[in-house]
């Protein structure tokens, strides 16, 4: 079975895993984040690189040492550098001596079936619907973790017992995890987000409000 890996972005492991689950292939998630992760990236890429470039090195490494063989990463064009990472990261890669294939997900350039075309090299068993099925199913666990997340923001700083916020999170991370049907995905939700409404809050408190800015590591 194929072992297929992706950069660690705070909790999309969750929508990736049942993407890839969802294809037949084992799904290897990079270890969180640590100083490991960071100074493997640091190591390896050009002192000029950013930040999140490194991170996702590290993760790299970290899952190739966990046997993945294949890597998912988007590419495109936008505000940074960021749709040429997957080639440099290939690069990087290869140079330092890691045998590992990159499958990079981009806008088609001449038709529409190009990255089709390309998905199918790696998943060449799945149909075009398999593809869509699968992918509804992890948009639909993203859709859902955005909205609880959004109100687990709000309530957490209003919170009379510490911690009780984190710790329904991380039981609704885990069920989700866990559930491949769309109504099993919209129970879960359910459950846990008249859960989370459910929880003390301190009344008539007005918390300071911060904006937080800058690539997308620092935010997470």
């Amino acid at each position: 079975m194929l072992k297929v890996t992706f950069p660690h972005i705070g909790n999309s492991y969750i929508p990736f895993r049942s993407l890839l689950t969802e294809l037949g292939v084992d799904p290897i998630i990079p270890p969180p984040i640590s100083q490991r992760t960071k100074e493997i990236g640091t190591k390896l890429a050009p002192e000029f690189a950013c930040f999140p470039l490194k991170i996702n090195l590290g993760n790299y490494v970290e899952a190739i040492e966990a046997g993945a063989e294949l890597i998912l990463m988007a590419g495109g064009v936008g505000p940074c550098r960021f749709g040429y990472y997957g080639e440099q990261q290939r690069e990087i890669l290869e140079d330092a001596g890691y045998s590992v294939e990159f499958l990079i997900l981009e806008a088609p350039k001449t038709h529409p079936f190009e990255l089709w075309d390309k998905i199918k090299r790696y998943f060449p068993h799945h149909r075009l619907i398999d593809l869509s099925r699968a992918v509804h199913l992890a948009w639909l666990k993203a859709a859902a973790l955005d909205r609880f997340d959004r109100m687990a923001n709000k309530i957490r700083v209003l919170e009379v017992v510490s911690g009780s916020t984190t710790r329904l999170q991380k039981k609704f991370y885990s069920q989700l995890d866990q559930v491949y049907l769309v109504k099993e995905i919209k129970s879960v939700f359910n459950h846990y987000y008249k859960e989370l409404h459910a929880i003390p809050v301190k009344s008539g408190f007005l918390p300071l409000k911060v904006l937080v800015v800058g690539e997308i590591y620092m935010v997470l």
